[in-house]
């Protein structure tokens, strides 16, 4: 029997709920009590960033003392550029978008 599990999910901020996708993968490791309280803890630590942003979430289950860990990750750096260029998907002309844009829209929304 396998004592300990680790999990790689991706899941957008503030938007975790224990049914959908996420019950669907977590049910296995995570029993429901736990689910609820980690959906929880999971919206609060990421209620700063802004909503949609998908962050890479490490999981660490115990599953004979029925106990978990998780750690947020920051996204990449090419997932942060191709969410700042779908700003401008709308737009029929797309202009050349400087560092000095990049760098202020990533302190917009991680709050660096």
């Amino acid at each position: 029997m396998v004592r300990y599990n680790k999990l790689k999910i991706f899941i957008a901020a503030g938007e975790a709920k224990p049914g959908g996708n996420i019950g669907a993968m977590l049910s296995p490791y995570l029993f429901s009590s736990n689910m609820i309280d980690f959906c929880k803890k999971f919206n609060e630590l990421t209620r700063d960033y802004e909503s949609g942003v998908l962050l890479c979430v490490k999981i660490f289950c115990d599953v004979v003392e029925k106990t978990y860990t998780f750690f947020i990750m920051l996204p990449s750096i090419s997932l942060v550029y191709m969410s700042f260029f779908r700003l401008f998907v709308g737009k029929k002309r797309i202009s050349f978008v400087s560092l000095f844009d990049l760098a202020r829209y990533c302190s917009f929304v991680f709050g660096l």
